[in-house]
């Protein structure tokens, strides 16, 4: 429930820099960070991606706000340390006191937890209805898939704003 709320707020730090929407990106930030560091370190690769398509996108609609973009991102970084700082209270115990707990069993192996891209995109199996527990499906589902294909289409066109695009993606 956090992350539309963190995309909300790097979008305004981008569109219109202020110090309020500055105290509630970091404020945000920190948020995900102390209800679940998990999410916060997979979200974040996502936050950084979004972040860097809309200062292109603004770079390219606006040439000539290239400091305030600058201006912009630098804000974005000092909100995210100082979100990690706000944070420590949490993660310096975890981090410092990691040592002491069994992590050595948990596998750190990313490719453990994610399906292969063909299965991703593999059609869906059909359902067998004399079988007790059929197969779940790890694919996408196609109208996904047709939507995210869509977007990309509509944005390349300029038919749609970055935003709109990135979401339906």
């Amino acid at each position: 429930a956090i992350a539309p709320w963190l995309f909300w707020s790097a979008y305004r730090l981008i569109h219109t820099p202020s110090r309020r929407t500055h105290l509630i990106f970091t404020l945000l930030y920190a948020t995900l960070i102390l209800t679940h560091n998990l999410s916060a370190f997979l979200f974040t690769p996502v936050l950084l991606i979004y972040v860097a398509v809309l200062a292109t996108v603004k770079l390219q609609r606006e040439p000539q706000t290239h400091q305030s973009l600058k201006q912009a991102i630098l804000s974005l970084a000092l909100g995210g340390a100082q979100a990690l700082g706000i944070a420590a209270f949490y993660l310096l115990p975890f981090l410092l006191e990691s040592q002491y707990i069994n992590l050595q069993r948990a596998s750190l192996n990313y490719r453990d937890f994610f399906i292969p891209i063909q299965d991703l995109f593999s059609l869906p199996l059909p359902f067998d209805h004399l079988r007790v527990n059929n197969a779940f499906p790890l694919a996408l589902p196609l109208p996904l898939i047709f939507l995210g294909v869509l977007a990309i289409i509509f944005w390349r066109k300029n038919l749609i704003t970055v935003t709109l695009a990135f979401t339906l993606i």
